[in-house]
């Protein structure tokens, strides 16, 4: 009986929606799942596995467009100002390269590789690209930071936002055919806590009618 209410409902709050049956597939798999307000939730890539679902429509539409929208799903947090962002230094061999707490360390140590890198290939080290006559670290970190003076290129890196820094010098490393990485530094990267989702209070309720 509950699942008719349930039904009910979603056609009438959704208008009669494109993906109004998605929705419905979703909700009745929560419910029998016992995914509800006391769960810890599900995430949305994990919807159709988890829930053992065959959606037509993408899962945003389905719960963030749709079902959340209707008060039948609950979607956590509610403020994406409130999702956990990782930063992720996947050079450091230590918590999957998550710094979080220690951004400032880690941008630090990435310049001073980089910095180390490019002295590698000043004019007077042993490298193939200086005997050639080739471009060094330092001509392409002087050209991607606007550098007139190439000596000025570790006061610049050591400048401003390191993290920043950090990834222009190695997009730019990895830009040019003429240079290369280490493996003890690269660029930082973003990673954002998903959000979880479980049936509502509202929702509960309508099955239990």
């Amino acid at each position: 009986m509950g699942q008719h209410h349930i039904e009910t409902a979603v056609q009438y709050l959704t208008s009669g929606a494109h993906c109004t049956e998605d929705i419905i597939d979703v909700l009745h798999a929560m419910w029998r799942k016992g995914i509800g307000p006391a769960h810890e939730g599900i995430g949305r890539n994990d919807l159709e596995d988890e829930l053992g679902v065959d959606l037509e429509y993408e899962p945003k539409t389905v719960l963030d467009d749709n079902a959340v929208q209707i008060g039948l799903v609950d979607q956590d947090p509610e403020d994406s100002e409130d999702l956990t962002s990782y930063i992720i230094a996947e050079w450091r061999p230590d918590d999957d390269g998550i710094v979080n707490g220690e951004v400032d360390e880690a941008a630090t140590e990435a310049i001073d590789a980089i910095i180390d890198h490019m002295h590698a290939t000043d004019p007077g080290s042993d490298t193939t690209a200086v005997a050639d006559g080739g471009v060094t670290h330092r001509d392409v970190l002087s050209d991607v930071f606007g550098i007139d003076e190439p000596a000025a290129v570790e006061a610049r890196l050591r400048r401003g936002d390191l993290v920043s820094n950090v990834n222009t010098a190695v997009e730019a490393i990895e830009d040019s055919d003429a240079v290369t990485t280490r493996n003890d530094y690269d660029e930082f990267s973003f990673r954002y806590e998903g959000y979880s989702y479980s049936l509502s209070n509202l929702a509960v309720e309508l099955y239990q009618l």
